[in-house]
């Protein structure tokens, strides 16, 4: 099949999330499907910016960047404006349902593809707006062309956001979103359940579908009884508390290594090391 992949994050954005479309991207052109990557530009000055995450097995399209991007990608490059920029970004989660790719939807119509020649459309969360993106694509073309939703987390409900008076609001753009997929489907049965009691008029299209990976990679534990754990991801205390997993790896004989930002400060023990976040490739 040709297929059109959307996600409006640059591969590139070192993230779980990246590292997972890329797993499924590969995936599809392995078992012999021929994959666009409709996305970002990759932004060099973004400071999760990672080459070794470049992904050249499929055709890469990218989105025309708007003037709203080149302003970011412009302050990136100073430490004050960046600063702003981050403030602004919070305080603009609690007021909008869509993060800022919901900017790039009135470029849809710039985009050069042949239409005609897609068998399946994919899209793919983070961001949200990916979805957006598809939905309004299909729309503006007139497109009838099967569409598979990918979802790592919730709509409504994601841990990540704050907004608690803005639930309503959301909770009927998730449901509109989902009621136009062909498929959908979930990285967490949890997650999966969970939206088929919210959403019983979707239920029959979703789906649970473990999360993907690049490349097997099995070790052996050096000592029997003995194992090593690694968490890798961002870990800011108003989103997600690892100090039981710190103290319960601490007061045991297994090793932890953790691998990301945060603003919970955790020391090293002789079994637990601690990194910032770290590339791909390391």
């Amino acid at each position: 099949m040709n297929i059109l992949f959307i996600v409006l994050r640059s591969v590139e954005i070192n993230s779980s999330t990246s590292i997972w479309n890329n797993a499924v991207i590969n995936g599809l052109i392995q078992n012999g499907h021929s994959v666009d990557v409709l996305t970002l530009p990759a932004d060099k000055n973004h400071s999760n910016y990672d080459e070794s995450l470049t992904n050249k097995k499929c055709n890469i399209i990218e989105i025309r960047t708007s003037s709203v991007q080149k302003i970011a990608n412009i302050a990136r490059k100073n430490k004050l404006t960046n600063k702003i920029r981050g403030i602004a970004y919070h305080i603009r989660k609690d007021f909008q349902v869509y993060d800022i790719g919901s900017s790039y939807i009135n470029s849809i119509d710039n985009i050069k593809l042949k239409d005609e020649k897609y068998d399946l459309m994919i899209s793919s969360s983070d961001p949200k707006s990916s979805h957006l993106f598809g939905l309004e694509y299909k729309n503006k073309r007139n497109s009838t062309i099967p569409w598979i939703q990918l979802w790592s987390d919730p709509f409504v409900g994601d841990i990540t956001s704050n907004s608690n008076w803005m639930k309503r609001k959301i909770r009927k753009e998730e449901e509109k979103l989902l009621n136009q997929a062909t498929k959908i489907i979930y990285i967490s049965e949890l997650l999966k359940n969970d939206r088929a009691k919210l959403y019983p008029k979707s239920a029959k299209k979703m789906f649970f579908y473990p999360i993907p990976f690049l490349e097997p990679r099995v070790g052996k534990s050096e000592k029997k009884g003995e194992l090593t754990f690694v968490y890798c991801g961002d870990y800011f205390s108003k989103v997600r508390d690892i100090t039981p997993l710190y103290e319960a790896i601490r007061e045991s004989n297994h090793r932890l290594i953790i691998c990301g930002n945060s603003d919970v400060k955790l020391k090293e023990t002789p079994n637990i090391k601690i990194y910032p976040r770290v590339s791909y490739q390391k």
